[in-house]
């Protein structure tokens, strides 16, 4: 899938990867042009480029062939999924487990079309990102696929041994490691990937399945896909506001609005219902942005204040003292 699906995910478990190998996760994504990944908004996505750097530091720690694989084994666990993984804990049968994950999917991402097949003897699951080539990282697609076999065996009363699992790419590396985890051969497919399964292994009875629970587990999956869509209005609005600071100019409320094509009214209304206003919203940009320009080598506080459309270098001084508790100066010394 795209990187949406593991933006909040794959931000905790890069920062987790890091901890692990007793560094700073904060320190470490900054030193290393990631800020995108610190404090990352729930609904947000990480672009291609960002991912891949990701995946670069996490090869650092893991190696370089088969990394995928390991972060599935060392780090999957089934509360990653929330709600949508209760659902799947008492589904009845892996095929309504897939099931599940298909009408779940936009809990995931709105980007990719998840699917249930059937043949006279299989039953799978495949994933085809419909996604620009920005936000297009490969080992974010086969983590998600890993992931979800991760989960299907975890539910499976036995052994499970797909017919046959699909990744994303035109090879893979270390084609036995990945052939040792899926219990499976392994394609490689430039449109879509995933899990085969056989239909005896799919219609299979699970002990843990509960249909009552499962129902209700539903509804809470609901419920977050509602807060995801109303959370995807404040990331545009995000998006906007960053626009027009990279393009040096003041953020303005009525001109995000008529690019979001609503009123000036409407907006505000909006925004008031879910809690914010245009005002913090702008402040939490300059926020995250402040970090990431003052992480570039050579960045100067008068360079930052001017890009963040303050109108003198004291003035930022005092917002950053406020939004992180020390200053500017003071965090650059402590990336030295």
């Amino acid at each position: 899938m795209c990187t949406e699906f593991v933006g909040k995910l794959f931000a905790g478990l890069v920062q987790q990867v890091i901890s692990d190998a007793g560094q700073s996760p904060k320190e470490t994504l900054l030193r290393h042009g990631l800020s995108e990944l610190i404090d990352l908004a729930p609904d947000e996505q990480i672009n291609a480029k960002v991912a891949n750097k990701a995946w670069a530091l996490i090869r650092q720690y893991h190696g370089a062939e088969a990394t995928v694989i390991r972060i599935a084994q060392t780090y999957f666990r089934p509360a990653m999924l929330g709600s949508v993984g209760m659902g799947l804990q008492c589904s009845i049968s892996l095929k309504d487990a897939i099931q599940r994950l298909v009408d779940s999917s936009r809990f995931f991402t709105d980007t990719s079309l998840f699917e249930l097949v059937e043949s006279s003897d299989s039953v799978g699951l495949l994933i085809t990102p419909k996604v620009s080539e920005e936000f297009l990282c490969v080992d974010n697609i086969n983590l998600s696929v890993a992931f979800f076999f991760a989960f299907l065996s975890h539910i499976y009363p036995g052994v499970l041994a797909p017919q046959k699992v699909t990744l994303f790419g035109q090879s893979v590396d270390a084609l036995h490691e990945h052939e040792t985890f899926y219990r499976s051969s392994v394609d490689c497919d430039l449109v879509q990937v995933g899990i085969i399964l056989s239909r005896e292994n799919a219609e299979l009875a699970l002990p843990t399945g509960n249909p009552t629970l499962a129902s209700w587990q539903d509804r809470f999956t609901k419920s977050a896909i509602e807060k995801q869509r109303s959370d995807r209005g404040i990331h545009a609005v995000k998006q906007q506001v960053r626009r027009c600071l990279e393009h040096g100019s003041e953020p303005v409320c009525q001109e995000v609005a008529s690019a979001l094509n609503l009123s000036q009214r409407s907006f505000q209304r909006k925004l008031k219902e879910q809690g914010t206003s245009f005002k913090l919203l702008v402040s939490d940009v300059r926020k995250a942005m402040a970090l990431e320009y003052l992480s570039q080598p050579a960045s100067s506080l008068n360079d930052t204040a001017f890009r963040l459309g303050f109108s003198d270098h004291s003035s930022f001084a005092r917002a950053f003292r406020r939004w992180y508790g020390i200053t500017p100066t003071e965090f650059q010394m402590s990336m030295e």
